[in-house]
């Protein structure tokens, strides 16, 4: 059997403009965008690995804390910021600088908080254990801690509207440049693995404008939070300087410090904590996620069920798929010395609660000599909230060097060109001219990414304005190959293709587009009319009409596949 291929030449006349050596490629343009040396190349190199510098890390892995990863994360960040500031700048000014001074304020909120609730601890002890105390005063306290409860529940919910507004916006902007990217780059371009990676990681930055850090990622938006953690972590430090007294005090704040931020040292520094890195995966992890994804996508694809049934695929599905599944989950039996130790072991021994008990001895030998329960409960309460407060300004801060690398792909992808665009001072502009367009081909040889025998060899053909020319041959023999070179979907990888005289690669391939029509092996029918599914994409409905009225198709008529037995052989 063999399937027929009709290339129709609709494309014009040709002003001809010389074209210089030096405009003219010997190959497909370089991949790279075009300040590599900046942006691009200190994205690239936060992907090495320390100990394998010919391997990289797979797109989106965590990037380790190290002197030079810093170094590159200020640079890129240095590079970004523009742009950045510009994006919420241009959507919300107001509304961002009031998102950053709130963030301020609300990150000294738990200081007021628990001052007032020390004072009205106090006049109850007052109230309980002595004979000189007015209600007066217990009242005033309590109203004041009913005003500045409200107050802290309007300027939440402002702080919630605003922060929403402006983070939709902002959202809203870096996905549109998102599919501005995926709809500007051609083929060529997202063919380089490098260049995929990079799309892949942009991606994962516009996913993490979600907001809350989530995933365990966080956007320039969540940044603020840094500023609320500051705020917060300096507002208990001048707490506790000013309730500091006596040498019982200075020991009862360092063993304080050293108990409450025992869990997370013993959390980073323990061998067999549970830390779950997916940079880790090893080549055979990564052989059995693809294996297992590829099962399921078998399972659920309705263009492959006909050969699932008629094969009799499914026990070989399932038993592959759960195989694979067994693998990832680890429910499959590694070979190998059980790994139990005594490290292990102290690892589920809860040392903290032990220390957290014993956290309570000082306090209670200061309880015999502080007369005032309010400012002993503030100065525990301060002391935890350092601890704590300092523990999730340091994870926030290890988020932030992993958004920065994703920023700088983003930012990075921006700057990226489509292969088959010339440079602008080689750009030679096409016009048309009647009778069609004339087309010369000279050795013409491509070869996939990534495979080592050419899909086409040395193809020579010359077709004068006006012919017509179909392309008939087995199928995988590169019709649809050489069609898409000769439509610039592709890029040829060795010959000469000219256009009218001039050669291809110096003509924008939009313009090309413009003038050229195809119907693709593997087309897709939308649910619609005729001209619907002709005019897809045609801003002006009549425009779909003149293109579908020629062919006799009434004006709404329904698209319908053709009956078996009407197809081609």
């Amino acid at each position: 059997m063999s399937s027929l291929f009709f290339l129709r030449q609709i494309l014009l006349y040709d002003l001809w403009m010389p074209f210089t050596d030096s405009c003219v490629a010997e190959g497909p343009p370089k991949l790279v965008p075009q300040q590599p040396e900046s942006l691009y190349e200190a994205w690239l190199a936060s992907r090495s690995r320390s100990n394998q510098n010919t391997d990289s890390l797979p797109a989106g892995a965590k990037r380790p804390v190290t002197r030079t990863n810093l170094r590159l994360a200020h640079r890129i960040a240095t590079l970004c910021l523009p742009q950045v500031q510009k994006l919420f700048w241009d959507t919300h000014p107001f509304r961002t600088i009031a998102v950053i001074l709130v963030s301020l304020i609300r990150g000294a909120f738990p200081v007021f908080k628990g001052y007032s609730h020390a004072l009205i601890i106090n006049e109850v002890q007052n109230l309980l254990f002595s004979e000189h105390f007015t209600w007066s005063r217990l009242v005033r306290l309590l109203g004041t801690e009913f005003l500045r409860a409200t107050a802290e529940k309007i300027l939440d919910s402002f702080a919630t509207e605003n922060e929403q507004l402006v983070q939709s916006s902002a959202r809203f902007v870096v996905e549109y440049q998102q599919m501005e990217q995926r709809v500007r780059l051609d083929v060529p371009t997202m063919s380089d693995p490098i260049i995929r990676d990079l799309v892949t990681e942009s991606d994962v930055f516009v996913s993490s404008f979600q907001g809350m850090g989530g995933f365990s990622l966080l956007s320039p938006f969540d940044f603020v939070r840094i500023f609320t953690l500051l705020s917060e972590l300096i507002s208990h430090i001048f707490v506790l300087s000013s309730l500091t007294y006596g040498p019982l005090s200075v020991i009862t704040l360092i063993f304080s410090v050293i108990s409450s931020a025992y869990p997370f040292i013993h959390s980073y520094f323990l061998p067999y904590r549970f830390n779950y890195d997916p940079s880790g995966y090893g080549e055979q992890e990564m052989r059995h996620a693809e294996k297992q994804e590829q099962m399921r996508q078998l399972s659920v694809s309705e263009s492959h069920r006909p050969e699932v049934m008629l094969f009799g695929l499914g026990p070989w599905i399932l038993d592959s798929w759960a195989s694979s599944r067994k693998f990832t989950l680890g429910l499959q039996s590694q070979p190998g010395p059980p790994k139990f130790g005594l490290f292990q072991l102290l690892s589920h021994i809860n040392v903290a609660e032990l220390i957290t008990t014993a956290q309570n001895i000082p306090f209670v030998l200061m309880l015999r000599t502080s007369p005032s329960l309010g400012s002993l409960a503030l100065y525990r309460n301060s002391v935890q909230s350092v601890v704590y407060t300092a523990n999730n300004l340091f994870l926030t801060a290890q988020m932030a060097i992993q958004g920065i690398f994703l920023m700088g792909a983003f930012c990075a992808a921006m700057e990226v060109e489509p292969a088959l665009c010339p440079k602008k001072e080689c750009k030679v502009r096409y016009e048309s001219q009647n009778g069609g367009m004339k087309i010369e081909a000279r050795n013409l040889s491509y070869t996939y990414p990534g495979c080592v025998e050419p899909a086409l060899r040395n193809i020579n053909l010359t077709l004068e304005a006006g012919e017509t020319l179909a392309l008939v041959g087995y199928n995988g023999s590169g019709k649809s190959t050489l069609a898409k070179i000769l439509l610039r979907i592709l890029d040829f990888s060795t010959g000469s293709l000219c256009i009218n005289g001039t050669d291809v690669r110096a003509y924008d391939p939009a313009a090309l587009h413009r003038a050229s029509a195809a119907v693709f092996q593997g087309f897709a029918r939308y649910a619609g009319s005729v001209a619907d599914n002709v005019g897809v994409g045609w801003r002006a409905r009549h425009a779909a009409a003149r293109g579908t009225a020629p062919g006799g198709a009434p004006r709404g008529k329904r698209a319908h596949r053709r009956p078996a037995a009407a197809r081609d052989p």
